[in-house]
């Protein structure tokens, strides 16, 4: 496995200075008022950072990035098993007016994402999350908005089920 528990990402979250990217950051170009020129360039950012900062200290590291307007959200720092996402971010996702992406590293060096990564796409804000290893590589889900409608409506009286739902599903597929 890659370390993760249940439940780990949506605890009491430890708190980090929260990150701006720029210019400097590797692969990230900006236009005069600060937003990433590309989509991409704002993902490998995100990537550096949390890749950079886990092989420093050897713990999870996330960033949240919306992806409408190219800043960051928020960011975390874990343990070698897990992060915690800041209220921010778990506030952010939960908006489905959003488009959240959720970078963060594995430092046992796995990629694969665990059943607690793809719940965190059960929010309707929550667009991606993605999985980077210390030695190279990652892992990246998304939700098609077909699924996302059928575990919606499968929910509709219990919208706080949905996590947990995709997290069991995610629990039959990869173990």
């Amino acid at each position: 496995g890659d370390g993760h528990k249940q439940g780990d990402i949506f605890d009491t979250p430890k708190p980090v200075e929260k990150p701006i990217l720029t210019h400097a950051s590797p692969g990230f170009a900006t236009h005069a008022k600060g937003y990433p020129q590309t989509v991409q360039g704002m993902h490998d950012a995100a990537r550096d950072w949390v890749v950079s900062n886990g092989k420093k200290d050897v713990v999870e590291h996330a960033i949240a990035i919306d992806l409408k307007t190219g800043n960051t959200l928020d960011a975390a720092k874990g343990s070698r098993d897990g992060l915690i996402l800041p209220p921010s971010v778990l506030n952010a996702i939960k908006d489905p007016n959003n488009s959240i992406a959720i970078h963060h590293n594995h430092p046992s060096g796995g990629i694969a994402l665990s059943p607690s990564d793809i719940a965190i796409l059960a929010n309707p804000g929550a667009t991606q999350v993605i999985a980077h290893s210390h030695i190279g590589g990652f892992s990246a889900a998304t939700l098609t908005d077909k699924f996302r409608a059928a575990l919606a409506a499968r929910n509709a009286k219990n919208p706080d089920n949905m996590p947990k739902e995709l997290k069991l599903i995610a629990q039959s597929v990869f173990n």
